[in-house]
């Protein structure tokens, strides 16, 4: 019997996040720094500057949110979506699968990120 599960990309991994971001060729710093003019106290995190955004970005916390200037997209975070997700899939996901009895038969990322996996339970 096989299984389909959906997961959504949250950056909770700082250190697989900035792999993504040098696979990508984005710059980025650490530990940034940076005022929006929407926003009276500066915000802290993995700053990131996104290809052809004048402003940066700021992954703050456990990555669950990016602050950003409204004029830009943050459909143009997709790439690092992508490049974070497929890291996570080989890194964590079907590591934790397999250790779990099951193979994984399928994966597929999305544009935006998601990740969709078919996987199956090994016979005994």
């Amino acid at each position: 019997m096989s299984h389909v599960t959906t997961l959504a990309v949250v950056f909770e991994n700082r250190d697989r996040l900035c792999r993504a971001l040098d696979s990508l060729g984005w710059e980025y710093e650490r530990n940034g720094t940076h005022k929006f003019y929407f926003d009276r106290e500066p915000k802290q995190g993995l700053k990131v500057q996104v290809p052809g955004w004048y402003q940066p970005a700021i992954v703050a916390g456990d990555g669950e949110k990016v602050f950003y200037d409204e004029d830009y997209s943050l459909d143009d975070f997709n790439p690092l979506r992508v490049a974070y997700a497929r890291l996570t899939v080989e890194e964590e996901a079907i590591p934790q699968l397999a250790d779990a009895g099951f193979s994984v038969t399928g994966v597929d990322i999305a544009s935006d990120g998601s990740v969709n996996f078919t996987f199956q339970q090994e016979a005994f």
